[in-house]
This record gives structure tokens, C-alpha cells and sequence, in this order.
């Protein structure tokens, strides 16, 4: 039996640990019973926000939550380049009225 192997990917890693969305979230926030709480600097003073999330509520979290990060990703940094580069097209002074 011969089996080849891209050697770009390392196959360890998805054996460690699943590489979805949720999970990074979850390593990353120290997720908790879905409810995740950040430090915000406001004012000068550090406070925590918490932030449900949750399938019925939150679309983005729905949607995304068993993705692999680079789909994720991908879909995010595509969302933000056509906002910033597809612009409805504007309505300028034609000389019409």
C-alpha cells in the first residue's frame, strides 16, 4: 500500500484538535456556556463585556460556528473588500432635475 500526502497541510494538527470556528472561539475567549466575556479598555478603565451567542439570535455565529477558520475568514476579508471596492453607484449632480 502506498499513500501520498500533501506536505503542505499538517495532517497532526486536525488530528489534535478540530479546526473550526466554534473551537477557536472557544480556546481563544474561554467560552462558557456559550457566553463569552472580553476585556475592553474604556475611559481609561478595564472593564469586561459579555456576549451570548447563540444559534436562534446571532446569524453570524449560526452560519459560521462548524466552519474550518480559513472559510470563515475567507467569507470575512471578501465581505469587507466588496464593501470597501463595490459601492452602490452614487447619485451625482447630472444637471438633471
Amino acid at each position: 500500500m502506498l499513500i501520498l500526502l500533501d506536505r503542505n497541510v499538517d495532517l497532526s494538527v486536525m488530528f489534535h484538535h478540530t479546526w473550526t470556528y466554534q473551537a477557536l472561539v472557544h480556546d481563544l475567549l474561554d467560552m462558557k456556556l456559550n457566553t463569552i466575556t472580553i476585556p475592553v479598555t474604556e475611559k481609561e478603565k478595564m472593564e469586561t463585556k459579555t456576549y451570548d451567542l447563540d444559534a436562534t439570535s446571532d446569524s453570524f455565529w449560526a452560519s459560521n460556528a462548524g466552519n474550518p477558520v480559513p472559510k470563515v475568514a475567507g467569507r470575512q476579508i471578501r465581505a469587507v473588500l466588496i464593501a470597501l471596492f463595490v459601492s452602490p453607484p452614487r447619485r451625482g449632480n447630472s444637471g438633471e432635475t
